[in-house]
């Protein structure tokens, strides 16, 4: 955090994220079961974007889980974070959250969703 006083004055700044940022990407609605799937697809995901030329300059420290949160009404809450360069920040987690969209396609892992009542999935 860096904090900035002009020339005095009673004001003051702060700016969190002014050299890097966390890149955080939550994934909601694990069933019971494949949270350890889920978890490892996320860690794999992580280091492959990480290792990726073309985000390897935006990452400080790869992305990975970082916790497991408490379940919400559509199961288990996993989160995980990477230090990335301030102004990538959206970049590498817009990334993060299409390769764990294919990869958890890829593994036939189906995540819980809320249905709208239009009928449409959330």
């Amino acid at each position: 955090t860096v904090y900035s006083i002009s020339n005095g004055e009673l004001r003051g700044v702060a700016n969190r994220t002014r050299i890097y940022a966390a890149a955080e990407v939550r994934v909601r609605g694990i069933r019971q079961g494949d949270l350890a799937p889920v978890s490892a697809l996320m860690e794999r995901v992580g280091a492959e974007v990480a290792a990726d030329p073309e985000f390897a300059d935006s990452i400080i420290s790869a992305p990975r889980l970082a916790f497991i949160d408490e379940s919400d009404e559509l199961g288990s809450v996993a989160v995980m974070r990477g230090k990335v360069v301030a102004a990538d920040r959206w970049r590498v987690s817009t990334e993060i959250r299409l390769r764990l969209d294919q990869a958890l396609k890829d593994e036939d892992i189906r995540l819980n969703r809320l249905v709208l009542t239009n009928g449409r999935e959330s």
